[in-house]
């Protein structure tokens, strides 16, 4: 991975602290040789900016993938793949105020996931669960 100084790190967690996600996207693929719909859970992080030239650059240093326009006019930096995303939690942790839990979250599926590529674990859906929870927004 690039080389980043302490102050981007800073400069990133800043974003994600305020505009940022760190989830897991759950769908349903293919079928299973008994016919029943097999379960996906996609790691990712995410920060929505209505400037897109503000997440090219942070694209630039750190990498994921800028889309958009949304139907609201943002524009998202997505981060998905695995070893970005362990880099990215490992490294975001210590700047992180708001969303640290949501990382170590994260952080802590993805490693359980690393040598694992088959039914996930009851510890993987209780961090899925726990990881929801916390994205849930409070009224």
């Amino acid at each position: 991975m690039k080389e980043v100084s302490s102050v981007d790190w800073a400069y990133l967690a800043g974003f994600l602290d305020g505009d940022g996600s760190f989830y897991l996207s759950f769908s349903w693929t293919g079928k299973t040789k008994s016919g029943r719909k097999k379960r996906f859970i996609r790691p990712c992080i995410s920060i929505s900016q209505i400037d897109r030239n503000i997440l090219i650059d942070l694209s630039e240093k750190f990498g994921g993938r800028v889309y958009g326009p949304t139907r609201n006019n943002e524009w998202q930096l997505i981060f998905y793949r695995r070893p970005e995303l362990i880099w990215l939690c490992f490294n975001l942790i210590p700047f992180l105020k708001l969303k640290k839990e949501h990382a170590k979250l994260l952080k802590r599926f993805l490693e359980n996931r690393q040598n694992n590529f088959g039914k996930y674990t009851e510890e993987d859906l209780m961090l899925a669960k726990r990881l929801r929870s916390l994205n849930t927004r409070k009224t």
